[in-house]
């Protein structure tokens, strides 16, 4: 998962390598209920994002536990205990903590939540990657005109670095709803 603050919008890039849909590792095409990141119901310029896919995933999916304010108190003090919750409940992760990274962003903001109930504001660019400073060193090596080829250069170096199939890659921004597939060129 990469997150992407670039012109006053937040991206949002998640691999469906790590998934289990073989049809869209075939076809390129991606059903939107197995993606990772997601636009929460009735609720504009928001999305939801994560690193694992799990039974957790889906019941933040389903309970709209976005918050009404964007902001680390609210993400720590309301969303977290949720998470931590439902992490338990479901044996995926010890009392108090959770099984997933979600990153939660809103207009121009977007803001990291961890395992651990921490919460970081994304400035520019987050990476929960198998490599993120190889992520990090792609934003610092070049300008940044269009992130379609961002996210398509950094899951080519991460195919590279670590043999894993990446593509196809799902982009969601917080300027729409609609769902941007980025299959690897040839």
């Amino acid at each position: 998962m990469i997150a992407l603050k670039h012109n006053g919008i937040v991206y949002v890039a998640v691999s469906q390598h790590y998934q289990n849909d073989m049809d869209a590792k075939r076809t390129g095409k991606v059903n939107p209920e197995n993606i990772k990141a997601y636009h929460p119901q009735g609720r504009k310029n928001q999305l939801i994002a994560t690193d694992i896919a799990n039974c957790v995933t889906e019941a933040v999916r389903y309970q709209r536990v976005f918050p009404k304010e964007l902001n680390t108190k609210s993400l720590v003090l309301d969303v977290f205990p949720f998470i931590a919750h439902v992490s338990t409940f479901f044996n995926k992760s010890e009392k108090g903590t959770s099984s997933n990274v979600f990153v939660f962003a809103k207009d121009s903001e977007a803001y990291a939540l961890y395992r651990d109930g921490t919460c970081l504001e994304i400035e520019g660019i987050y990476a929960d990657t198998p490599t993120p400073e190889v992520v990090m060193s792609l934003y610092d090596a070049e300008e940044i005109d269009d992130p379609i080829d961002f996210f398509r250069k950094a899951f080519k170096t991460q195919e590279e670095i670590t043999g894993d199939m990446m593509f196809p890659v799902a982009v969601l921004t917080t300027a729409n709803s609609k769902i941007k597939v980025i299959n690897r060129e040839k």
